[in-house]
């Protein structure tokens, strides 16, 4: 997958290697989530207390810069910002089922908290969806 680059747990290890095993003027082609991806969430932890996110996004100058560094020419073609509206326990539902979760908050009455400041922070009802921000880079 060419979203994928974000969730290894050294993703410059994988850029080398790819650098290494690529034949000269080859292209690698990237899609990868940047720092002020589920920003939302990031603020609702805080705001409950937790620390802000163990979902540790780059900023989007980074992956061109270290990209240069190893050898590649690189080039962002586009930045996209999607927000999707959803229910906030569908949104956690939905992360860890792609292997992404933010575990500081534990279980129960913590995460109910975190539920509360999500929805404080977005200036949503309980009961509405919430947004929750994907910011990609290509």
């Amino acid at each position: 997958s060419s979203l994928a680059l974000q969730w290894l747990q050294n993703p410059d290890v994988f850029l080398n290697e790819a650098y290494r095993i690529a034949h000269p003027g080859a292209t690698l082609a990237i899609a990868t989530l940047t720092q002020r991806t589920l920003q939302e969430l990031s603020q609702a932890y805080q705001l409950a207390g937790y620390a802000p996110s163990v979902l540790d996004f780059r900023p989007a100058d980074q992956l061109p810069q270290k990209c240069e560094e190893i050898g590649w020419r690189c080039h962002t073609v586009k930045m996209q910002k999607l927000v999707r509206h959803q229910p906030f326990w569908q949104l956690l539902h939905q992360l860890k089922g792609i292997g992404a979760n933010y575990p500081n908050a534990g279980r129960g009455v913590a995460l109910r908290r975190v539920a509360r400041a999500y929805h404080f922070a977005t200036k949503r009802q309980e009961h509405e969806t919430v947004p929750a921000t994907w910011e990609v880079q290509y």
